[in-house]
């Protein structure tokens, strides 16, 4: 996944390697609201969803909240030292793009999911080549 902006993009900002600094930290608390704590919290969650539960929970404030967040670390990471408003207007959903390689969830791919605890070509023997019976409907003495 990765986050453009104006045309520019920028890596989702990994939480464990984030430059943090103390401006960053106070600009987060001041324009956001919220501590690297709390972020980190946020994020934690959204990891432990089940996959049929992340869209629904993406769209609900927590979540969007914390796409917010993802494109204002984004920047700041990035050197942009950018408003937690001028974030907030950004339109979410041209702003993230996946990427090569992304995991998708079966749904947004527009597929169903198989039933729980269905693995697709689960007990699927592969075919193999039979002799072919003669004419009088017994097996060849090489096929035995």
């Amino acid at each position: 996944m990765k986050i453009v902006v104006e045309g520019v993009s920028y890596p989702v900002a990994d939480l464990s390697k984030l430059k943090v600094s103390i401006r960053l930290l106070s600009a987060l608390e001041e324009q956001i609201g919220m501590t690297l704590d709390e972020v980190n919290a946020l994020a934690d969650m959204a990891k432990r969803l089940d996959p049929a539960a992340t869209r629904k929970w993406s769209l609900s404030s927590e979540g969007l909240k914390l796409a917010g967040v993802s494109i204002w670390l984004a920047l700041w990471n990035a050197g942009k030292q950018v408003t937690w408003e001028y974030v907030i207007d950004l339109p979410f959903t041209e702003v993230f793009q996946e990427e090569p390689g992304d995991v998708i969830p079966l749904e947004a791919a527009g597929k169903p999911r198989p039933r729980a605890g269905s693995v697709r070509g689960a007990g699927h023997q592969p075919k193999t080549a039979r002799p072919k019976a003669k004419a009088s409907g017994k097996r060849s003495a090489a096929a035995s």
